[in-house]
């Protein structure tokens, strides 16, 4: 427990404090030149992504995918093919490579850690002021473990961070072409194509009443989920967009036998973090009122959470598509805490950064203390 309560929030603390010193850095900048700004390739942020790489290369059995990847990847290493057959070509040609290579597979998990970072920071290189809060956010935030284990889809989901200028600037064909490509590291991308229409839904709210509205309401329709029995095609749904080993399980959801997630302390700081980022959207939106991408990260957020939250109680699968999401609550979030920081609001920043970022400290000291331990969530260097 102490071990990844060290590498977790020691991890956080040097992102924030990276993205604090580029973001002071270049705040200084613009007093003397008010256009500058600092290059992608600026020191704090190629040591950022090193970091990112060395804790996703290092690690061992953290994440509950991580016995799958690496066990696909010794079998490729071993007969030149995938134990499973339903994995992509383009995944599997970096596998067979890095396999072939002959190199330790923590080169293997640092590569995607590596891609997965360098997406992250370039998509955001005009936002430094984000940095410091984003990188602590992912990592101790409601999804630092679903980070860790959803090696592919979190892969996609970073690339999709570094296209959102594509949707601003309505230049569908590079964007239709880099879905391609995240195809080829999972089906399920071509969810990409819907997200990227997503945004043409106008949202410039002056009270958050009616976003906070609708957010409650998928919540309290989450909670017993009985109109989840129309959705017949769903099986079907999941079998087209690359999620067929799960459809199955729907057929039980479908007549009415739902999970039950309790309403626990980690439930309710995920709660009250989507709370936060709906709640203060028209003053953000409002301060930030000249950020272009702001609307197309709020919207990818808010239908995140909300799709999150009416699928709560059905199965598990059905949770899998929203992966892509998550990352802009985190995006969000760190908007939140700038925006509270900037106009000297700081009790208000400090409790909207410690709710989120209590998820991972108290998820370990709860499984550690547990019976069963959920050993996946625990990180274990290689060595």
């Amino acid at each position: 427990m102490i071990q990844s309560l060290l590498v977790y929030i020691g991890v956080s603390l040097i992102l924030f404090f990276l993205g604090w010193h580029l973001n002071r850095r270049e705040s200084q900048l613009k007093l003397l030149k008010p256009d500058a700004e600092l290059p992608f390739w600026s020191w704090e942020i190629v040591v950022s992504i090193i970091v990112v790489t060395l804790m996703m290369g290092l690690r061992f059995q953290t994440g509950s995918d991580y016995d799958m990847y690496l066990k696909q990847f010794q079998h490729v290493r071993e007969t030149g093919e995938f134990a499973r057959v339903d994995l992509e070509i383009g995944f599997y040609w970096i596998t067979r490579l890095f396999a072939a290579s002959g190199l330790h597979f923590a080169f293997y998990f640092g590569f995607w850690g590596l891609i997965q970072a360098f997406a992250l920071y370039f998509g955001l290189r005009h936002h430094k002021h984000l940095l410091p809060w984003v990188g602590m956010i992912l990592i101790l935030g409601p999804y630092g473990f679903n980070y860790l284990t959803f090696m592919r889809q979190w892969t996609i989901s970073m690339m999709l961070v570094a296209m959102i200028p594509l949707i601003e600037q309505r230049k569908f064909i590079p964007y239709f072409l880099l879905t391609l490509l995240a195809i080829t590291i999972h089906k399920s991308a071509w969810l990409l194509i819907v997200f990227y229409f997503l945004p043409f839904i106008k949202v410039n709210p002056k009270s958050p009443k009616v976003l906070l509205i609708i957010f409650v309401a998928c919540v309290i329709l989450g909670i017993w989920p009985i109109w989840f029995r129309l959705l017949g095609f769903v099986p079907d749904f999941l079998d087209f967009i690359g999620y067929h080993k799960y459809g199955h399980h729907l057929v039980d959801v479908i007549h009415g036998q739902f999970r039950n997630i309790g309403w626990g302390p980690l439930h309710l700081i995920s709660l009250l973090s989507s709370f936060i980022f709906i709640y203060f959207y028209p003053q953000v939106k409002s301060y930030f009122k000249s950020d272009k991408l702001l609307p197309i990260f709020f919207l990818l957020a808010f239908v995140g959470t909300c799709y999150e939250n009416i699928m709560m109680n059905t199965h598990h699968s059905m949770l899998r598509p929203v992966e892509y999401l998550y990352i802009f609550i985190v995006i969000m979030i760190a908007y939140c805490v700038t925006y509270l920081i900037a106009t000297k609001q700081y009790l208000k920043a400090t409790v909207c950064c410690l709710i989120p970022c209590s998820y991972t400290i108290i998820d370990i000291i709860k499984v550690s203390a547990s019976e069963v331990s959920q050993q996946s969530l625990f990180y274990h260097f290689i060595f």
